[in-house]
């Protein structure tokens, strides 16, 4: 007789997978994660986020004006909601069977599976934090050919964000506006055969299932999002501090940041316009400081803008970089700015061409419960029978979303 998936049986040869480290990939797949704060006590219908933008007025060197210009601080209030993420992967039950009574036979069947699930909710949940809200993958393009198969990314680097299997829905925007347009063809979805990272015509290209006209309505300047993500991601950092300063009108996290005072609300910008990248760290340091930038400050880019911060550079300082994860840390390049040293971090899921000067002590991912964790609220098992194949299913999942607690102690570049 085979050995059956029960809760007594499985939870002993998960525990051997992975022992207490279930979110170990997901630091491995983003070092932003493995530095931001973790609180996993976000509960209740979401949580504010309080920003000052203005201290008591009552200042003055005479004492009648003191008095008569008091007044309050003026604050704004960001409202933060749970944004969900999940990954499900399964195992087919004649593997178990065919284990006969056999732990470790069962063990192996499982870790391909289990350990690429969470590969795979590590890759997603560090695109997470890249993103703006709106779940945008890419853009297509203007040279794609719609009645072909063949996708051209618009920008080479986004390759990193898609993997073959990979179902895709394209819409007109981003899907970060608080009135966003709706996917195309009623969310129809074509799944990603083949990545080509760098075609013979110099583009990166997806082959897909369909030819990319038999969703109604496509262009050559469509966003694509990874099926059921549309204007459903979690926001992360190009979110709080958007490239470009907010508009008048728009809501984020319910709040038009351009009433009261844009910077404090959203960040400073600063635009490198070509020139070296070691002068525009310190020209973002500068403003960093003028605008009340201390702590442990990080400047996040791109690995190819990174590559040319490093070729400039000619005193190289790297330096070890611990996570709250004691088996997980990294180096950092070592620059000196207005307000002491920073360190330069490499992501490949941050936009290329721009970057993000950060103190990480104002930056936190939230979650209810851990994140990931396996679903088990009911207490059916951590493996459930699946309904519709002979197969047991486990579900990765994580309740959650990222804060910034002062959005405007931040410098938002571009090189």
């Amino acid at each position: 007789m085979g050995a059956s998936a029960t809760t007594t049986t499985q939870l002993p040869l998960l525990k051997r997978l992975w022992g207490n480290n279930v979110a170990e990939p997901l630091y491995k797949r983003s070092k932003f994660f493995a530095m931001a704060k973790k609180d996993t006590n976000f509960g209740g219908e979401g949580r504010y986020v309080v920003v000052t933008i203005a201290p008591t007025s009552g200042g003055s060197a005479n004492f009648g004006d003191a008095l008569n210009n008091q007044g309050a601080t003026q604050e704004k209030r960001f409202f933060v909601q749970h944004r969900k993420e999940y990954q499900v992967f399964s195992i087919q039950g004649d593997l178990i069977a065919r284990s006969r009574g056999d732990k470790n036979a069962v063990l192996n069947a499982l870790e391909q599976q289990a350990d690429k699930a969470r590969y795979a909710f590590g890759r997603s949940m560090a695109q997470r934090a890249w993103g703006n809200g709106g779940g945008s993958l890419g853009r297509l393009d203007s040279t794609t050919t719609l009645t072909g198969t063949t996708l051209r990314l618009r920008t080479r680097s986004d390759f990193a964000r898609v993997e073959p299997g990979m179902y895709l829905t394209f819409a007109s925007d981003d899907g970060s506006s608080s009135t966003p347009a709706g996917t195309r063809d009623s969310s129809k979805q074509l799944q990603i055969i083949l990545v080509a990272r760098k075609a013979a015509s110099g583009y990166a290209e997806l082959t897909m299932s369909a030819n990319l006209n038999t969703v109604a309505g496509i262009t050559v300047n469509d966003y694509f999002h990874r099926g059921g993500d549309y204007a459903l991601a979690m926001t992360g950092l190009p979110g709080w501090g958007p490239t470009a300063a907010p508009t008048g009108g728009e809501s984020f996290m319910g709040l038009d940041r351009t009433v009261g005072d844009v910077e404090r609300l959203s960040g400073t910008r600063v635009t490198g316009g070509g020139k070296p990248k070691e002068e525009t760290i310190i020209d973002a340091a500068a403003e960093g400081h003028l605008v009340g930038i201390d702590g442990e400050l990080v400047l996040w880019t791109h690995p190819l803008d990174f590559r040319d911060v490093v070729k400039e550079m000619g005193s190289k300082r790297f330096i070890d970089v611990k996570t709250d994860m004691a088996s997980i840390g990294f180096r950092a390049l070592e620059a000196d700015g207005a307000t002491g040293p920073i360190k330069i971090i490499s992501e490949p899921d941050c936009p290329q061409g721009y970057f993000w000067l950060e103190d990480m002590a104002q930056i936190y991912f939230r979650s209810a419960g851990e994140c990931p964790m396996l679903l088990n609220e009911d207490g059916a098992g951590k493996l459930l029978r699946a309904s519709n194949d002979d197969a047991y299913q486990g579900r990765l999942g994580c309740y959650g979303n990222w804060f910034h607690e002062n959005p405007g102690g931040q410098v938002i570049g571009s090189w």
